[in-house]
């Protein structure tokens, strides 16, 4: 039992390492802008090169995922690093 927790926890060490407490709060932002339904403001921030037709009904899809009601608790469970050059 011990190394399960221990391994939990290194493995969330290692997520706070790849994704900054700005980067962090910059994704809890755009949660709840989906949760608010405020897609414009996602869809003006969203690079035009990867946008397209279907991105409004994306978001939508994603924000129907997300429970109503406030969070009770946010846990970061995964990071991803891409460099565009």
């Amino acid at each position: 039992m011990f190394l399960v927790a221990l391994g939990a926890c290194s493995q969330q060490n290692l997520l706070q390492k790849f994704a900054s407490p700005v980067e962090q709060s910059a994704a809890r932002h755009y949660i709840d802008l989906l949760r608010q339904e405020r897609y414009e403001v996602i869809e003006a921030a969203m690079d035009p090169t990867i946008g397209g037709p279907s991105l409004h009904g994306t978001l939508v899809s994603m924000a129907a995922l997300i429970p109503a009601g406030e969070p009770t608790s946010v846990t970061l469970v995964g990071a991803n690093r891409m460099k565009a050059s």
